[in-house]
């Protein structure tokens, strides 16, 4: 089965600054295991490649305590 990229997305799920980059409040914590699974290459080859091929890429993160759904047409709207 193939998809158009019309029809296809990257969605990139807290990828926080705090954990992903160098000055980060977690950066001590993570950048060892980051830099062993090379994560920060392998987001912007996962990007770039998306992009490349005309996938959309949405960044978005966690909605901690409260349901959130899709309405038709993508537009997120809480959950009753």
């Amino acid at each position: 089965m193939t998809r158009s990229a019309e029809h296809t997305a990257l969605v990139l799920i807290d990828p926080y600054n705090d954990f992903l980059s160098e000055g980060g409040k977690l950066w001590p914590l993570v950048s060892e295991v980051a830099g062993k699974l090379q994560t920060l290459d392998n987001l912007k080859a996962a990007t770039t490649a998306a992009r490349a091929k005309g996938i959309r890429v949405f960044y978005t993160r966690t909605a901690v305590g409260r349901r959130v759904t899709m309405r038709a047409g993508g537009t997120p709207t809480p959950a009753s």
